[in-house]
């Protein structure tokens, strides 16, 4: 017997199949559609299992996928208005058109209890403008982490594994955020003029090496492949600080959401 469990879901695509997108005529074609955008932090509620007379562990988890599983598309669409929320392009607009709803349901709801409208008019409008501040963050950030990443990569291209400033393990750009605005500021200070200094080393330490090596020629080809990486590694440091205040932006608007993220991560927040 398992109890009812709620669990949240993040999911990042990599392969589509376009054939049974459009064939569409079983669940697992339907299911094709989950394929098309990212999902985060998507809420799944998975119903109460009781199995009796089941023969062995494969019977078993048969029978936990079967209770589990959508039996039909009207299943899959009895589930879409709870895990719409957790498609990320989709998540600022709800997040934005809940704040509206409130602006219109706070002052009403304040009438009927207590003849308070211009209290509930305010309760409002803050709750709007902190979701509508919030998610413009949130995108904006999102935004340049994608930035940096195609950046970074253009980077990799273009230097020798010999001269790259990425070494250990791949971390997400999410894990380990500033907790607050001025947190946030700080480390876009670090990542400004860490990417600075990077652009200044290619440019002047690594040609000077060259010359010292090699001579006047080997200085003047370092020098010519070191002007793109230059101008790459501005733009990473660039694109990193921007993402850094805005994280520490969205998460002094709402901490509860930091806290979820330190979790995710397993990485501890700084303070």
């Amino acid at each position: 017997e398992i109890s009812k469990l709620e669990l949240r879901v993040d999911y990042n695509p990599k392969r589509l199949d376009y054939e049974r997108l459009w064939n569409r005529e079983g669940v697992e074609d339907v299911l094709q559609f989950f394929n098309l955008v990212p999902i985060d932090d998507m809420a799944l509620v998975l119903a109460p299992v009781k199995l009796a007379g089941m023969a062995g562990w494969p019977a078993v988890v048969a029978g936990i996928i079967e209770v589990w599983r959508p039996k039909d598309r009207s299943d899959v669409l009895r589930m879409l208005p709870g895990l719409v929320g957790g498609i990320s392009p989709l998540r600022p607009i709800m997040n934005v058109g809940t704040g509206f709803a409130e602006l219109v349901m706070l002052p009403i709801e304040h009438y009927q209890r207590d003849g308070r409208v211009m209290y509930g008019l305010q309760r409002g409008a803050t709750s709007l403008l902190r979701r509508a501040a919030f998610e413009a963050a949130n995108v904006s950030a999102h935004l340049s982490v994608g930035a940096q990443v195609v950046l970074e990569q253009a980077d990799d291209l273009l230097t020798p594994a010999h001269l790259s400033n990425r070494d250990g393990p791949s971390v997400s750009k999410f894990a380990a955020q500033p907790g607050s605005v001025s947190e946030g500021v700080r480390e876009a200070y670090r990542s400004f003029t860490r990417g600075l200094t990077d652009a200044a080393a290619t440019i002047f330490a690594v040609p000077l090496r060259e010359y010292h090596q090699t001579g006047t020629g080997g200085m003047v080809k370092s020098v010519i492949r070191a002007v793109p990486v230059a101008i790459l590694r501005t733009g990473m440091g660039t694109t990193e600080a921007l993402s850094k205040t805005l994280l520490g932006v969205t998460n002094s608007l709402d901490p509860f959401r930091f806290r979820k993220l330190a979790i995710k991560y397993k990485v501890p927040p700084r303070q």
